[in-house]
């Protein structure tokens, strides 16, 4: 006999409040080894967000960077590679201002400004040693909104020099070992960097200007990732040539005329993706170790893979168990630091040496007895395909209910994106009250091949919505979920499918929609430029299928849409601009259901402070609770709900 007390489902005291998942396990990112020492990204939740620099130190961790300095880039609105090193010296992009910063780490002086260009901002920072200047993508915003973008080296007098520039779009300025020859990436409207890029090598002159600029173009159908030299300049990359992205390699020489596919060797041959989506700059699936080796992670099937791979023959040997998520690869000889998240442990960082993984910081987990562990799930959906999910059961020490329990249908943003299982409190806050969760990785996500990762093409809002639906059908057909109460959640691209599927079909019981998109027609002309014609491949080209953006659109079809709505919006977003969450709002609210609207000033695309992710968990708990006549747990509303 259990000894768990009955209570309904959704009615569950947890352990895990709203203050623990907004202050706790904080975000981590661009972790770093320089000379012998490992640093890493942090977030702050307490202060507002701050993103600060630590460093591992035999005591425990400790930041670098002192208050109020922020290291966060802005250049794609996203940002990223906003930090490197000097020979003694930390240089970032601070993020009030986007401007570069120098911070002595013998701490012999004050943090210095190193550039004063208002309008400029700059990512993915690497430091030329033999000329002593930083190296950056550079992001120009004009007076009229026009943008452009660069490669630019930077001299510690602030003076910028323009290195490469006439495409759209830069990332991955790559030096080789003896800072002789420059490798970056390049691409163009209207493709995305997941469509097509061009790989690029050039030579460096005596005056620090590029020379014998030698192209690989990809075409339409290939995009070429991260490269990196070898020790021997041997050039690495990652292609999904073959629609997986693998591992390539090709010999470049001060002889080298041009870079063709005939020349190039492909180290790994998997249905595996040895890369990510480039949202973000910085981000590295593997590390050279010498020669000889590579260090790599793998996604396939939903989980992550550590190896190491013999350059020569591509045969792989297997490091540690597989995992939920691993990113950020970087070697310092035979040392290579990580992040890693598991099922049962948030992100953490780690050091590999010697195929032995050692954790460096690991943030505390919670009472593990109440961590609901996902299930990966295939299912079948339209056209006789198949999706997939990570799908959570409500999970509480003390708890049980009878029957099938609400269900949180979870949409990722991107919709080029994926999600994995590592240990998200932000999961566990619903599973511990006695909610299930289904998260979709729909057709359209990556981790799965090229041709999984182009079937949103033109699909948006059609394949993504009838995936959702179809992973609600499944686990109502398996007994998983109660069918009349489900509810369906997403931020960024994520939040349009939710106000898609609430408008377009008849399967969900209230929907959350998180810095959303309504409008398909305010959305092509009102983005910032990173996106600006992302949606030429998702809905079609605009003005000329203006139509499809009308039809596609949830702000159009609020006629049809029955069901509660809870939107959450910050009023810095450049992305999704909150006229679109004021319009949805509006129309609902004109039609008479309940609805309810909340702002953060502060918070631009993607929320960080500790302040504001708590009163967003409020406010939802809040709405389930009314919406689904729960036990009400606040003494006062966190929030208002009309027509309720």
């Amino acid at each position: 006999m259990s000894s768990k007390q009955h209570k309904s489902f959704g009615s569950w005291p947890s352990k895990i409040s709203a203050s623990n998942v907004a202050e706790g396990a904080p975000r981590i990112s661009e972790s770093c080894l320089h000379k012998g020492d490992i640093y890493w990204l942090q977030g702050l939740p307490k202060e507002a967000g701050r993103t600060t620099i630590m460093k591992a130190t035999g005591s425990g961790p400790c930041g670098i960077l002192p208050y109020p300095y922020s290291a966060r880039s802005k250049v794609h609105e996203y940002g990223g590679g906003s930090y490197c090193f000097g020979d003694n010296t930390l240089y970032f992009c601070e993020a009030s201002d986007q401007q570069i910063y120098a911070l002595p780490l013998d701490g012999s002086e004050q943090i210095k400004k190193i550039t004063d260009l208002p309008q400029s901002r700059f990512a993915d920072l690497i430091w030329d040693a033999v000329r002593e200047r930083i190296i950056a993508v550079h992001e120009y915003h004009h007076s009229d909104h026009k943008v452009d973008n660069n490669l630019v080296a930077i001299e510690l007098n602030g003076k910028l020099s323009v290195l490469a520039e006439g495409d759209d779009f830069y990332a991955y300025p790559r030096l080789n070992a003896s800072a002789t020859k420059l490798t970056w990436i390049s691409w163009n409207h209207p493709h995305m960097p997941w469509d097509a890029t061009q790989l690029w090598t050039a030579n460096i002159d005596t005056h620090g200007q590029l020379t014998n600029s030698l192209t690989f173009d990809g075409g339409d159908t290939n995009s070429l990732l991260q490269p990196a030299w070898g020790k021997d300049d041997t050039l690495f990359f990652v292609s999904d040539n073959d629609n997986w992205w693998n591992l390539y390699c090709v010999p470049v020489t001060d002889e080298t005329t041009q870079l063709r596919w005939q020349n190039c060797r492909q180290i790994t041959q998997l249905e595996a993706e040895f890369a990510t989506p480039l949202w973000v700059f910085a981000m590295q699936n593997y590390a050279i170790i010498d020669t000889n080796f590579i260090v790599a992670s793998y996604t396939k099937e939903g989980r992550w893979h550590l190896c190491r791979i013999d350059i020569a023959t591509g045969s792989m040997t297997q490091i540690d168990e597989p995992c939920s998520s691993l990113s950020y690869l970087q070697a310092e000889g035979e040392k290579v630091t990580f992040i890693r998240g598991t099922a049962t442990k948030f992100q953490h960082l780690c050091l590999l040496t010697h195929s032995v993984v050692k954790p460096v910081f690991e943030q505390p987990d919670d009472d593990i007895e109440e961590v609901s562990r996902a299930q990966a799930i295939r299912f079948a959906t339209t056209l006789d395909e198949f999706a997939y999910a990570f799908f959570y059961r409500p999970c509480n020490t003390n708890y049980e209910c009878d029957g099938p329990p609400p269900a949180i249908v979870i949409c990722h943003g991107g919709p080029t994106g994926q999600t994995d299982d590592t240990l998200n409190n932000k999961i566990q806050f619903w599973t511990s009250r006695g909610f299930a969760v289904i998260d979709v990785n729909y057709r359209g996500s990556t981790g799965f091949g090229r041709h999984y990762r182009q079937r949103l093409n033109r699909q948006w809002g059609v394949f993504d919505v009838e995936d959702i639906v179809k992973a609600v059908d499944y686990l109502v057909s398996k007994k998983e979920i109660d069918p009349n109460k489900v509810v369906v959640k997403g931020s960024s691209a994520g939040g349009f499918t939710v106000l898609a599927a609430l408008a377009f079909t008849d399967r969900f019981s209230a929907g959350v929609s998180l810095y959303g998109i309504g409008d398909l027609e305010l959305l092509a002309s009102d983005t910032h430029k990173f996106e600006a014609r992302y949606l030429d491949s998702l809905v079609g080209a605009y003005p000329s299928e203006k139509s499809v953006y009308q039809q596609r659109s949830p702000i159009n079809a609020v006629g049809q849409l029955n069901c509660p709505l809870l939107l959450l919006q910050g009023l810095e977003d450049k992305v999704v601009p909150p006229n679109q969450a004021r319009r949805m709002a509006e129309c609902v609210r004109n039609k008479g259901l309940p609805v309810a609207l909340v702002e953060f000033p502060d918070e631009g695309h993607g929320f960080r402070a500790g302040a504001t992710i708590k009163k967003m968990l409020d406010a939802e708990l809040y709405f389930y609770q009314c919406i689904f006549e729960l036990e009400n747990t606040f003494e006062s509303a966190p929030m208002t709900i009309e027509n309720i």
